[in-house]
């Protein structure tokens, strides 16, 4: 299976938060990111896992 990666915007997109959501994400290391091309791109595998884990937190009583 390969590796997807999005530009940070079209990843925000994709799982309904901000871009600096992500961005911050990245920078705690929570999902890789690399720059191709000149433009920041992160691992959609880890956006996801990063943003269910972070909607189960905000939904524990």
């Amino acid at each position: 299976m390969s590796e997807q990666w999005a530009r940070v915007d079209d990843a925000a997109r994709a799982v309904r938060v901000l871009p600096g959501t992500i961005r911050v994400w990245a920078s705690r290391g929570k999902v890789r990111s690399d720059v191709f091309a000149g433009r920041r791109v992160v691992h959609l595998g880890d956006v996801r896992r990063a943003e269910k884990n972070w909607r189960d937190r905000i939904a524990a009583p």
